[in-house]
């Protein structure tokens, strides 16, 4: 009855007199005990203010609701019609409005409202994932920027498969912590890409050289991501390595250098279908012949091997201190590795001996300074570690 009253003396009130009961109404829609009929009442009063002509009703009707625990879907659908200011207010930060009301808003919104709503605090993964369907390039771009938003790794994946062209994108798409390592290393081959395309465009290098930088730079990429890969997203990178034909000898030979087995390991067990455990037991066997039989299966060049089983000795014999983790080749490794393929033939030797003394340098600049000398320490009692080699000692 008092609702019904209400209804008539609105046709009469002034704007800001309708204004003011917004909050009455929305109280009495969430506090007062309503019969069924009260009920169908206050749902008309209610859609009459989100249709008001008047946005200062709209304003006031929206303010109401902010903190309301719910909004009545034909009210919202109301608000949302208007589509101004209030609007969007609403669904920028307005706690009545469910996940599902946002999803249905996202289906059939426009940019401007896609905007509002990638940026509301603590948005929840099903509206993320509705707005990296439909959303343009400048809503996901606020999407990722919302550090509160969770946004699942399905998510980010339909965001690269619609706009991964994007630099902008690429790179917001860097800054989230929850990117899987499999979509963290195409970004980084997508600016690897870049910089080689650009540093040849302005004459700095050749093309051959500009590519064989973006290769060693990706490997080095690559390997900062092995270092902090769980095994399951580690799978997952492996698999990702092999589709895109990014899986190379060097950048196996050069995870064992780094005093990280896991991918050689994993990428053998793919290439092969030889189950892990076998991949592992067979690296442990004297002799290595079990090892060697996988690695031909594994269709590795043959040429190869013996930098392999190098590599395995040196890594049996590193000491634990010394296996950091961190994706960065170890100098002792790698001479070691070194010194066991200098009796190689020379035609299989020579382009091998390049790219380890490549890695050498490398491990040289970027922690030479904290490996140890083997006389300087009891931890290396045992090991055999080979004399530096010079550029010179490789040129012919």
């Amino acid at each position: 009855m008092i609702i019904r009253r209400y209804l008539v003396w609105a046709t009469t009130a002034t704007a800001s007199q309708r204004a003011a009961a917004a909050d009455v109404l929305v109280r009495a829609y969430h506090q007062s005990p309503l019969t069924d009929a009260d009920r169908v009442d206050i749902d008309k009063a209610l859609i009459g203010l989100a249709s008001d002509s008047s946005p200062m009703v709209r304003a006031a009707l929206v303010e109401a609701f902010k903190a309301s625990a719910a909004i009545p879907m034909p009210v919202f659908e109301a608000l949302l019609a208007a589509g101004d200011t209030a609007a969007m207010t609403l669904l920028a930060d307005s706690r009545a409005v469910s996940s599902a009301q946002l999803v249905d808003c996202v289906a059939v919104g426009d940019p401007a409202s896609h905007r509002r709503i990638a940026g509301r605090e603590g948005l929840p993964a099903q509206v993320s994932a509705a707005l990296a369907e439909v959303a343009s390039l400048d809503g996901l771009m606020a999407l990722l920027a919302n550090d509160t938003a969770v946004i699942s790794q399905s998510a980010l994946q339909r965001m690269f498969d619609r706009h991964g062209h994007s630099p902008a994108l690429q790179s917001a798409l860097l800054g989230r912590q929850e990117l899987p390592p499999f979509m963290r290393h195409a970004l980084m081959s997508f600016l690897c890409e870049r910089l080689a395309d650009y540093t040849v465009d302005r004459g700095w290098l050749s093309p051959a050289r500009a590519g064989a930088l973006q290769v060693e730079a990706g490997d080095m990429a690559t390997m900062a991501l092995v270092a902090e890969a769980s095994d399951e997203t580690l799978e997952r990178l492996v698999s990702h390595l092999i589709a895109s034909g990014e899986l190379t000898v060097g950048l196996l030979l050069r995870s064992l250098l780094c005093a990280e087995p896991r991918l050689l390991t994993i990428a053998l067990a793919k290439l092969t279908g030889t189950p892990r455990g076998a991949i592992e037991a067979a690296r442990g066997i004297p002799g290595r012949a079990a090892f060697e039989a996988t690695y031909q299966r594994a269709g590795l060049p043959g040429g190869l091997l013996a930098a392999f089983h190098a590599a395995l000795d040196a890594l049996d014999k590193l000491p634990p201190p010394m296996r950091r983790k961190d994706g960065h080749l170890s100098l002792m490794m790698v001479r070691h590795v070194i010194a066991a393929c200098e009796d190689m033939p020379s035609t299989a030797a020579g382009p091998l001996l390049a790219l380890l003394e490549r890695f050498a340098e490398e491990a040289q600049a970027t922690q030479g300074a904290i490996d140890p000398s083997p006389a300087a320490s009891p931890l290396y009692a045992n090991w055999t570690a080979a004399p530096a080699v010079h550029p010179q000692a490789l040129a012919a």
